[in-house]
């Protein structure tokens, strides 16, 4: 696996914890370091040389290129893409630090995975993209060039990233080209970096916005309909008159506007598209978002004593189908569990699910009963907090447990729900039903917790709940039927 970072005027200790991780990596799988200059090499980075020093002598293989002037994010990928002989290409930005153990685990799930995946995006924390992903797949509808692992032969089919973005928006571009072209891509949220891009939760980066203002209306040139494009335009006219945030936005708008009215024809005339390929414009973002974009994640290094165990407990109702589902979602947790009881598990349709489950997870079957998830988990969970699953229909996505457990910790509260998703589309589709945007709903407040739910041992009855506003699971239903739930 080759590592490419392309460094610009980098933060020295930033870029020298990155190498430090890169170099711990390094020990358990195959790794090279290639760091590609932006800035010119008259540029010096206080400290670079002697941490490049350190992680050669400790057997890491380090690279230098580039030095041609600010290429931009895309095309120093594309210059550096020449040289990449490696089977996978990991992209990290010169501030985005791996975890202990994600690229070990990354470069094993991309190694194992379907041929047909060509990209595999890590987690940012304090702050995750809430992209909407399928929660039993991890397929997702793009995935962020901060910090992702490619398949250098899907990156090179589709001709890299698109030289006329200079920054933003260029890895949505790459991912729909991508899906275009075949390929899948999947959000693996238990392997993750700290990254900390904004510094303040909701920060305008006005960099990003004019940027960002100028390559929406290049991608629905690209991939949307004429409706789209007008509908972009239009939006951007309007704000043109509206309150500008920041000094020069006016300005920066109208330069967005003549900069794609110069490359529209370019954009029509490569455009993309593919039968199950579908564009979501939100604005001047892109495809679904989970509500919570600004939920903030500790770093492993943050935490100042172990995170309590968690015991989960779910109520199997009779759909094998649907509680394997939900056991994969459980396995997948970025908090990791520490048992998981079904309760009706040991019924004959359940059994075989259970046992399939079992070589995964510390799983016990229990038998059916009518008593409240409370009085079961009582006697049988070893963990003093309880993630409770009413039935199997839930599938929580892999941030559920950590979500609800550090609420209730940072609230000091014995109980935490989240927001539920309930998406109109047949359980069997739910792979479509997130590519295809299917219709939904956001269910909140009593009847999303009554659904699934976190609980502390003693909790009293009519305990106070800490209610998050992140959306942190997800159900199918019926077409139609979702607003009437």
């Amino acid at each position: 696996m080759a590592a490419l970072v392309v460094l610009y005027h980098p933060r020295a200790l930033e870029l020298e914890a990155l190498i430090g991780s890169l170099q711990q990596a390094s020990s358990a799988i195959p790794l090279q370091l290639v760091l590609w200059r932006n800035d010119s090499d008259a540029v010096e980075t206080p400290g670079l040389k002697g941490s490049v020093a350190r992680v050669r002598a400790g057997g890491l293989s380090v690279r230098f290129d580039g030095g041609k002037g600010n290429l931009g994010f895309g095309p120093a990928v594309n210059a550096a893409l020449a040289e990449i002989k490696e089977r996978f290409l990991l992209l990290l930005n010169q501030d985005a630090i791996p975890e202990p153990g994600a690229l070990e685990r990354l470069l094993a799930i991309a190694r194992a995975d379907d041929l047909q995946i060509a990209a595999w995006e890590m987690r940012q924390i304090p702050y995750e993209h809430p992209k909407d992903y399928d929660p039993v797949t991890g397929e997702t509808g793009w995935v962020s060039g901060a910090a992702v692992l490619l398949r250098t032969r899907a990156l090179r089919e589709v001709g890299g990233f698109e030289p006329r973005f200079f920054m933003y928006c260029e890895d949505v571009d790459l991912s729909w080209r991508l899906r275009c072209a075949g390929w899948r891509l999947r959000y693996l949220p238990q392997c993750a970096v700290v990254h900390r891009t904004y510094d303040y939760a909701g920060q305008i980066k006005p960099l990003a916005a004019l940027q960002g203002a100028y390559a929406n209306l290049c991608l629905r040139q690209r991939f949307g309909t004429r409706a789209d494009v007008t509908t972009g335009v239009r939006a951007l006219l309007r704000e043109l008159q509206g309150p500008q945030p920041f000094p020069g936005r006016r300005r920066g708008l109208v330069r967005a506007l003549l900069k794609f009215a110069r490359n529209r024809r370019y954009f029509a005339r490569t455009r993309a598209a593919a039968p199950d390929f579908v564009p979501r414009f939100n604005g001047w973002d892109y495809e679904e978002r989970r509500e919570g974009s600004f939920h903030p994640f500790l770093a492993q290094a943050e935490r100042l004593e172990p995170l309590p165990a968690i015991s989960a407990i779910v109520r199997a109702t009779g759909d094998a189908v649907a509680l394997a589902a939900t056991l994969h979602c459980l396995e997948q947790q970025t908090h990791p569990l520490l048992e998981v009881l079904v309760v009706g598990g040991t019924d004959r349709a359940m059994q075989a699910v259970c046992a399939r489950a079992g070589g995964r997870l510390a799983l016990r079957p229990l038998p059916a009963t009518d008593a409240a998830l409370e009085t079961i988990a009582a006697v049988h969970a070893q963990a003093d907090w309880w993630l409770l699953f009413d039935d199997e229909s839930v599938r929580a996505f892999a941030d559920h447990a950590e979500v609800l457990l550090q609420a209730a910790l940072d609230q000091g509260a014995p109980a935490a729900s989240a927001l539920v998703w309930l998406i109109e589309a047949d359980p069997a589709d739910h792979a479509a039903a997130h590519r295809l945007h299917a219709p939904r709903t956001t269910l909140g407040g009593e009847a999303a917790a009554r659904t699934t739910w976190l609980q502390h041992r003693h909790a009293p009855a009519q305990a106070r709940r800490v209610e998050v506003a992140k959306t942190t699971g997800v159900r199918y239903v019926g077409r139609g039927s979702a607003s009437a739930s």
